[in-house]
């Protein structure tokens, strides 16, 4: 038995909480590294119109927010984290990392990836 007999529901809770940060750390480096690819790609390798299509203002924009949501997903975690480690009650903090970590990441890593599609 894990545990004390009784307790089962308390254990699997407290594990759904710190998986929560888990997911959310994975999610972020998920978004974090196709963020970096389609930016390599844009910056490197695909032209438009005679120019890298990094250079077109409009695709700027989309990265600039594609990293401010990446930054701040990954700031979630980290509070999130830094609670747990110091025995502080983290649940609000995990589940908000874990909400933005994951949809708006999800979304970001596809925005950029259909920009991607899109040029070519």
């Amino acid at each position: 038995m894990l545990g004390e007999e009784g307790q089962g529901y308390k254990i699997a809770i407290e594990t759904l909480n710190e998986g929560r940060i888990g997911i959310a750390a994975q999610m972020t480096g998920l978004a974090l590294g196709s963020f970096e690819k389609a930016i390599s790609y844009c910056l490197n390798d695909r032209k438009q119109f005679g120019k890298l299509i990094g250079e077109f203002q409009g695709m700027q924009f989309q990265f600039s927010q594609e990293a401010v949501e990446i930054d701040a997903a990954r700031l979630l975690v980290y509070n999130a984290a830094r609670l747990k480690e110091a025995g502080l009650p983290f649940v609000k903090e995990a589940a908000f990392a874990k909400l933005y970590g994951t949809a708006p990441n999800l979304e970001a890593a596809h925005r950029i990836q259909l920009a991607r599609l899109r040029s070519e």
